[in-house]
């Protein structure tokens, strides 16, 4: 009699629709689980790198990726200057020989007329390290907020890299050369 009257419990909540609940939570927990994330930190990707610990990765001027890094031949196409409205901007591509990965960072040089909206992306080439893969750094409107913005990782040790400007008109102003 216990039995019947829990099924019958059972089967009112089910039709009220509270039984649902527990049956999507683990539908979604299941397809969760199948799901690789990329690492969640710099450290992650530092104590191993590679593509799956690296791509996507987002750093900061403070963390070890951004201080073993230095700019791609700086002389040589490496950095990038633009602008419009009176802005003016350089967008760099980045290699970080801990991370064996590439970002760009875009600069706020000076400003201009208005409000104005800068980001920057990073584009691995295709090669031994993967297919092409491109991130994008955030926005930053300007007066609102201002600062430098920085692309997400791309683990690239062999492949080239190319890293571009993005304003409110055009999502790549300007490229370094490919790296």
């Amino acid at each position: 009699m216990r039995r019947f009257l829990m099924g019958l419990v059972a089967v009112g909540m089910v039709a009220a629709g509270l039984g649902t609940v527990s049956a999507s939570a683990g539908a979604a927990t299941q397809s969760h689980a199948a799901v690789t994330a990329p690492a969640s930190s710099e450290n992650g990707c530092i104590s191993n790198p590679s593509n799956a610990n690296c791509n996507g990765v987002w750093i900061s001027e403070a963390g070890p990726c951004w201080a073993t890094s230095s700019i791609v031949a700086p002389n040589n196409g490496g950095k990038v200057f633009w602008g419009t409205n009176g802005y003016s901007f350089e967008t760099d591509l980045r290699y970080s020989t801990a991370c064996k990965s590439n970002f760009s960072i875009t600069i706020l040089l000076g400003t201009g007329i208005g409000t104005y909206s800068y980001s920057g992306k990073v584009r691995r080439l295709a090669g031994p390290d993967g297919g092409y893969l491109m991130e994008h750094g955030g926005w930053i409107t300007y007066p609102i907020g201002s600062g430098d913005v920085l692309s997400p990782l791309v683990y690239a040790p062999d492949n080239k890299a190319q890293a571009c400007g993005s304003n409110n008109d055009s999502d790549q102003v300007a490229c370094t050369g490919a790296f």
